[in-house]
């Protein structure tokens, strides 16, 4: 019984220094995001407004920078020709997910 009391009279007691401290840590982060929002206004970086125009045209291309046949997402390399009528099972799928792991087979 007077353990039970004395936990509770503990808990009461971190509960109100847990309390004090999220307080005060919010207090703390309305005051940083108050002089952000000064500081940011004052050293805000933007595009000048006067833009020097070029005439020459610059053609690039980007794919991605990722090797290998460019597909649409889900599909492999052989996406034109998909295999009709063939579809994983689970496991096998959870497998292929964790580096060819593979079900024990049932004897």
């Amino acid at each position: 019984m007077q353990l039970e009391l004395f936990l509770l009279q503990r808990l009461k007691a971190i509960n109100k220094i847990f309390m004090s401290m999220k307080k005060k840590l919010w207090e703390y982060v309305k005051w940083m995001l108050s002089e952000a929002d000064d500081d940011t206004q004052k050293d805000l970086l933007v595009e000048p407004d006067d833009v020097e125009e070029t005439d020459e045209e610059q053609q690039e291309v980007s794919s991605g920078g990722v090797a290998g046949a460019m597909t649409p997402l889900g599909t492999d390399a052989s996406y034109p020709d998909s295999r009709v009528g063939h579809k994983k099972s689970p496991a096998r799928a959870a497998g292929d997910s964790f580096g060819g792991a593979r079900p024990p087979k049932k004897s």
